[in-house]
């Protein structure tokens, strides 16, 4: 072949090939029944192929590929005439694997639509198997038809479950619009042995992109019951989310917010828990240490080969039971469920208890009547404080819907008073009365800092309605009542006048004024004392005017923290290489900018030690100005370099303009190395 790479040679050698192999081959058909035949042929294959250059194969590999490409191209010759078909039966697979792998890669990303099944037929029946006809002879097509295809499909299979175990972490994000990606992965796990991979694929994901301080406790939460749902659809019997789902559990019960993060999505009527006990069995929770084998269960089946030790098939699969389990308890959280209920029916406004009771309803199910008896006793407090409030309203007019609780039923309250505006002492006075008078042997004791509160801020050029709290309602109301006298006010009269029971309460209130765009934060001249006054005409505040309170401050850490998370996120996909040129890029970055700004310091720092240094030199050298104003000629005339010399002393030993100095007996020590004689 000359050394040439030309694809278009092939045909012509292979042809060549098989001739020389025919006229090899005629003198031993004349001989009848010769023993060493078989000796003979081999001797033969193994002198040929010693002599055949390397770059057949090359051109071989070429050709086949134009014919794969164009239906149109000579085919081949068929080389099993001297048993060569390997070569091209090799060289054959080799294409079509590659060409398999490219299209499984195709259909990265599009979890929306199964694709698995459309791949094996495409494989099986499609372009595949009409690739091979193009290719070999009928006979060799037979024998691919029987084992070929079973490899196709096998490696499609595994580099199909390689690319979406890559993607899962998305995949569980994008659920439930990913449903037919998990199901995908569940028939590929069927056809190959990647369980194991998967476990540790998702597990390292979980660790670098979900378990770190920058994803908040509800954020894994929901990540978490994702997994759960997809877990048990690519595994039904729970080996696979028992690996996978420790290491979050782990980390959720090392979080301090984990089980009112949970609780508030029992209680949440747009959570998907509550959803799904509706839709699921409400058999009562049994934590795992409560979880006793039944022996004489007559359908007691083995656990998985692939189970681990501690792994028990219990047939539990609701939400709820499986998030009550990260805890030994479940009184943790029925306490802090009692809690939420309580600041739920305190933020209710017309005594609607429709979607709270049919919450309660179903965590009954869960974890008991007489473990929620607590909760009943206040969803029937604010059912009675309805009819109470009915009858006392059809005697006097009030805006006030007041929550009459019996205390020893509900979570303990921190009770502080402070003093309420004559308008609203008077709205409450009213309603003592009138409650007075509908029960003569009962009086009310108010909790004002609980509760919300309606209201409707009518300024110059807009028109605010908010709900508040009732102590933010006071503070200004404060302002309005002031507003005569100017309605610039401080946080210490803030306080005096409420008798608040700290000022921490009044700061973030004011603070909490300032972010609606009502109040506005000003320091007068010649105090540091910051006063407040109504913003009339709204005006965007620089940051500078924003109160840093700890509140502010924890939620600028952690937006900061959850950027560099987001940032992590997206460089997750890059490869090892991209990733470290990211990392030195940034890193680059950072020390440039701290270079710049200590060069920035040190200049700055510079020109403030030069202008101290002047103004210390005009202040030393101002009475001898006045009583010796300074001669109009060097001060060494006589000096051999007179004029160089006359200017030097002119400028000073440090530049500047210094005048000869007093008479002997009448000048300040010496200082800063000036010598004034």
């Amino acid at each position: 072949m000359g050394g040439k790479n030309d694809s278009s040679l092939a045909p012509e050698v292979a042809q060549r090939l098989v001739d020389y192999y025919v006229a090899w081959e005629a003198p031993l058909r004349n001989i009848p029944a010769y023993e060493n035949a078989d000796e003979l042929t081999t001797i033969f294959h193994d002198q040929l192929f010693a002599t055949l250059p390397v770059e057949l194969a090359k051109s071989l590999r070429l050709h086949l590929v134009q014919v794969l490409s164009d239906d149109t191209s000579n085919s081949v010759p068929s080389l099993d005439v001297f048993g060569a078909q390997a070569i091209t039966e090799m060289l054959s697979a080799e294409i079509l694997y590659d060409e398999i792998e490219n299209e499984v890669l195709a259909n990265k990303g599009q979890w929306e639509e199964p694709v698995l099944d459309n791949l094996r037929k495409w494989i099986a029946y499609g372009g595949i198997s009409v690739k091979m006809q193009s290719i070999m002879s009928k006979e060799p097509v037979k024998r691919w038809a029987d084992t070929w295809l079973q490899r196709f499909d096998f490696f499609a299979c595994e580099k199909f479950c390689e690319m979406r175990i890559e993607e899962l972490f998305d995949i569980i994000v994008d659920y439930p619009d990913s449903t037919a990606a998990i199901n995908d992965i569940k028939t590929c796990l069927e056809r190959v042995q990647y369980r194991s991979h998967l476990v540790k694929q998702l597990k390292t994901l979980n660790e670098t992109r979900l378990l770190h301080a920058g994803a908040s406790t509800q954020l894994i939460l929901t990540q978490y019951i994702s997994t759960i749902k997809c877990l048990l659809i690519i595994d039904p019997t729970g080996v696979l989310l028992a690996s996978v789902a420790e290491p979050i559990r782990k980390y959720l019960r090392e979080r301090p917010d984990t089980i009112r993060s949970i609780v508030a999505s029992f209680v949440d009527e747009e959570s998907e828990l509550v959803e799904e006990g509706d839709a699921q069995d409400n058999a009562p929770i049994v934590l795992e240490n409560d979880d006793a084998p039944d022996w004489e269960d007559p359908n007691w089946e083995p656990e998985p080969i692939d189970a681990g030790p501690n792994f028990r098939s219990d047939g539990r699969k609701d939400l709820i039971s499986t998030l009550v389990s990260i805890y030994d308890s479940k009184e943790v959280f029925v306490e802090e469920l009692q809690v939420m209920l309580a600041q739920r029916l305190m933020s209710l406004k017309d005594y609607n208890l429709e979607k709270e009771i049919r919450n309660i309803e179903i965590l009954k199910l869960k974890f008991g009547e007489t473990t929620l008896h607590a909760c009943e006793v206040m969803l029937k407090d604010v059912a009675d404080s309805k009819r109470i409030d009915q009858n006392i309203r059809s005697q006097i007019e009030t805006v006030i819907r007041p929550i009459v609780v019996s205390r020893q039923f509900w979570p303990e309250i921190e009770d502080f008073s402070f003093n309420l505006t004559e308008q609203m002492q008077t709205y409450r006075k009213q309603y003592e009365d009138a409650y007075a008078r509908f029960k003569p042997d009962k009086r009310l004791h108010w909790i004002p800092q609980i509760g919300n509160v309606s209201i409707t801020l009518d300024l110059e050029d807009r028109t605010l309605n908010l709900d508040v709290t009732p102590f933010q309602a006071t503070v200004i109301d404060l302002f309005a009542v002031n507003g005569v006298t100017g309605g610039k006010m401080t946080a210490q009269d803030i306080e005096e006048q409420l008798e608040a029971p700290n000022s921490v309460i009044v700061q973030d209130t004011l603070a909490f004024w300032i972010k609606k765009g009502v109040l506005k934060e000003e320091k007068l001249r010649d105090e540091d004392i910051a006063v407040y006054r109504v913003l009339e005409q709204y005006e965007a505040t620089s940051p500078k005017s924003k109160p840093r309170t700890m509140l502010g401050l924890i939620e600028l850490a952690s937006a900061r923290n959850c950027y560099w998370v987001g940032v992590r996120y997206h460089c997750s996909g890059l490869s090892r290489g991209a990733r470290i040129g990211v990392g030195v890029a940034v890193a680059v970055g950072v020390l440039l900018l701290i270079a710049l700004f200590s060069l920035l310091c040190f200049c700055r720092r510079r020109r403030n030690l030069k202008q101290q240094g002047q103004a210390y030199e005009q202040q030393m050298y101002a009475p001898y100005q006045q009583n010796y104003p300074a001669p109009q000629m060097p001060y060494y005339q006589g000096h051999p370099d007179g004029q160089q010399q006359g200017q030097q002393g002119q400028q000073g030993q440090f530049g500047y303009n210094a005048p000869p100095g007093p008479p002997p007996g009448d000048y300040p020590p010496p200082k800063y190395g000036i010598n004034y004689s």
